[in-house]
């Protein structure tokens, strides 16, 4: 988070979240991290543009994502680039991860603590989120372009996290 804490891995994993696992979340299916603990796990969104695969058959009319943000909650557009050129946008907002989900947001992973580079843990609720937009059926998904929030968290800047993205009809 920029000022010293982070999910527990032991945490995560008891709830599901193990490295590369499948999650379950909004109907979709996520796969998650498989980053080794303390290297870099999620995208910071920060107006990048990500290719993404619709599942076989097409006909996508979800974009799923597991979101979380540190020091406080953001919001941004989110930008679906289809194959034809076209593009759709939607407004997403991401709760910071000690808050509790916000309107769009469900709690994904629900966590009793977070460790701290002192070597211990604090004991406070901390989240991880999954929220929706919709997306055309009739259109193939090539890319997203993820809000431009921050590109850092350093100093405890505030940041969305993306940790997952899923396509999947719902």
């Amino acid at each position: 988070d920029g000022v010293g804490y982070s999910y527990s891995a032991n945490a995560l994993s008891s709830a599901g979240f193990a490295p590369g696992a499948p999650v379950h979340a909004d109907g979709l299916m996520f796969t998650w991290t498989s980053a080794q603990p303390c290297s870099p796990d999620n995208i910071l969104a920060a107006g990048q543009t990500m290719l993404v695969s619709e599942p076989a058959g097409g006909g996508a009319n979800t974009l799923g994502l597991l979101e979380s943000s540190t020091d406080g909650g953001t919001q941004g557009t989110i930008t679906i680039n289809y194959t034809d050129g076209s593009s759709s946008t939607a407004a997403i907002s991401s709760s910071d991860w000690a808050g509790g989900p916000g309107p769009n947001e469900t709690a994904a992973a629900t966590l009793p603590y977070r460790n701290s580079t002192s070597g211990g843990s604090q004991q406070l609720t901390v989240y991880v989120y999954a929220t929706t937009v919709p997306v055309d059926p009739n259109k193939t998904v090539e890319s997203i372009t993820f809000p431009n929030v921050s590109n850092t968290t350093s100093g405890g800047a505030t940041a969305m996290h993306i940790w997952s993205v899923s396509l999947g009809t719902t």
